[in-house]
């Protein structure tokens, strides 16, 4: 915002009314056609801003319409936290890590760690009890990923100790020996 709040209003309704859906989805135009790819990371990410910025971004009461996109939004998220082999089925959230690459769906840990932002902020916007659900969510996510990084994280002697930025992927650096 930066104190330029009613050009950070405007922005924040252009994206809610002309790129977010009625039910969350973020489109991207490539191609001919709309396609839907974004991460998790990018739900989570506007969701905290929105609430970070709640009193510049958003009126209040909240209007139906931008309720229902920041609450499709969370849906979003949790329609992708599934059971993870890797971690004997605990759920963690597998989508694509950005637009370009939406065919590679994994548990990326950046995904998973701006999807607790995001859930919880969504939580603080809708209040307690409306919020209740994605908070639980949020809560039992950081519990997941604080078992999926020890379980996958590696240690390295020249860089210690390295968390894995995809689940089932290796932390080892993989570069060529000096």
């Amino acid at each position: 915002c930066l104190g330029r709040h009613d050009e950070a209003r405007g922005i924040f309704s252009h994206f809610l009314k002309y790129v977010l859906r009625l039910d969350g989805k973020i489109n991207y135009r490539q191609g001919l056609g709309l396609h839907f790819g974004a991460s998790a990371a990018e739900y989570g990410m506007i969701l905290h801003l929105a609430r970070r910025y709640q009193c510049t971004l958003i009126a209040h009461p909240l209007e139906n319409s931008v309720r229902q996109k920041l609450v499709g939004m969370g849906e979003v998220i949790l329609d992708h936290f599934t059971e993870c082999r890797e971690l004997d089925g605990l759920s963690l959230i597998q989508m694509c890590a950005e637009a370009d690459t939406n065919e590679r769906v994994h548990v990326y840990i950046n995904n998973n760690l701006w999807a607790i932002r995001g859930l919880e902020a969504l939580a603080a916007i809708l209040g307690v009890c409306d919020g209740e659900r994605y908070q639980q969510a949020a809560t039992t996510l950081r519990t997941n990923v604080a078992i999926a990084l020890k379980r996958f994280e590696a240690y390295d002697e020249r860089f210690g100790v390295l968390p894995p930025f995809r689940i089932g992927y290796t932390a080892t650096p993989l570069t060529l020996p000096l």
